[in-house]
């Protein structure tokens, strides 16, 4: 199973080397990582072209939007499973082989997310209950799972069957995908 990953960054240069380092840090690497600048006027860019040599990939977004950089990312990736994190996140060391297992253990489903935990007081102290919270009350009110933004993984081909997401600033891009893809197969948050 080929695993990309993508990352959409803007002005980032404080944390996209961690994220990148977790990621080639992983127990079972990702195949690519793609980082979309989208319009960074920092160093996000540059610090992350110094990863070429461990597979990044750095992709130039002009329109601005984390939705718009996220749809870059899936369009470009090569990977028959797409995950996506954030630029400011550190990824446990497990995560890609737990992607692969789950979507290896589970061919019906076409989308997978789960749980953050935050890294800065007060949140820090509450572990992933934040996060498992908001999708138990977002998910109860629209009826299916939904995503969260920094941990999520689908299948390549879904994206092509689904109608694009409308890019609103009224919802997170996350929940907006969540529920395109939720009218057309089976998305799971564990």
């Amino acid at each position: 199973m080929y695993i990309s990953v993508i990352i959409p960054a803007y002005n980032e240069e404080k944390t996209i080397g961690g994220v990148i380092e977790s990621l080639v840090r992983q127990t079972r690497r990702p195949d690519e990582i793609l980082i979309i600048n989208n319009n960074s006027t920092d160093n996000t860019k540059q610090i992350a072209l110094t990863y070429q040599s461990k597979g990044v990939r750095v992709i130039d977004e002009t329109e601005q939007g984390l939705a718009v950089a996220r749809d870059r990312g899936f369009r470009e990736a090569q990977g028959d499973i797409v995950c996506r994190t954030d630029a400011d996140s550190i990824i446990p060391p497990h995560w890609i082989s737990s992607i692969e297992l789950f979507f290896t253990n589970n061919p019906q489903t076409i989308a997978l997310s789960g749980p953050i935990s935050y890294i800065e007081p007060p949140l820090k102290y509450l572990g992933a209950a934040p996060s498992i919270l908001y999708e138990w009350m977002v998910s109860h009110k629209l009826k299916h799972p939904v995503f969260i933004g920094p941990n999520m993984a689908l299948r390549k081909g879904i994206i092509d069957k689904i109608k694009p997401c409308s890019h609103r600033l009224d919802i997170h891009e996350d929940v907006d995908l969540s529920q395109h893809l939720a009218l057309v197969g089976n998305i799971r948050f564990v």
